[in-house]
């Protein structure tokens, strides 16, 4: 990493090395969409399908790719705004739970816009269609955020 000028490495005053962010940058650029049935969707293979998904239906849209900051899709359409909240598969039952938790906090600490449609999306999968149907219908209503199923056949549905 730090021949690649990801990380610096710095010996302290105390003789201890460590490690600082260096002076680099990522450049994202579109991947074609890739994924296998065995590893199920990632939340960059999501982002594509509802980026291709989002633009075809006349919205013009800005994406977080990889591991960048920031809300992952702002779309817009005329006066309309759409923020929605991207996590893939997981490896386990345990991180699914974690991230079905994480994206809807986050989707709750970017909701400032109160015109704008919030969503999260999530890989089709039964776990995930468990924990959104446990929800209470209170807390959907009250937050309006609805959830956005993909699956990979880049089938889209979405659910309120």
């Amino acid at each position: 990493m730090e021949s690649k000028g990801i990380i610096k490495r710095i010996r302290g005053q105390d003789g201890l090395i460590r490690n600082y962010l260096g002076d680099f940058k990522f450049e994202f650029e579109k991947k074609e969409f890739k994924s296998s049935k065995k590893d199920g969707l990632s939340e960059d293979d999501i982002k594509e399908i509802l980026n291709n998904y989002l633009i075809s239906n006349g919205w013009s849209t800005q994406v977080a790719w990889g591991k960048s900051q920031g809300i992952d899709i702002v779309a817009f359409k005329g006066k309309e705004r759409w923020i929605i909240e991207v996590k893939g598969c997981g490896s386990r039952s345990a991180m699914r739970v974690n991230y079905f938790l994480a994206i809807l906090g986050e989707t709750l600490q970017r909701m400032s816009d109160p015109n704008a449609k919030y969503s999260i999306a999530l890989p089709d999968m039964k776990q995930y269609r468990n924990l959104w149907e446990r929800l209470p219908r209170l807390a959907k209503e009250r937050t309006g955020i609805s959830i956005i199923f993909v699956n990979e056949d880049k089938q889209i549905e979405e659910v309120k």
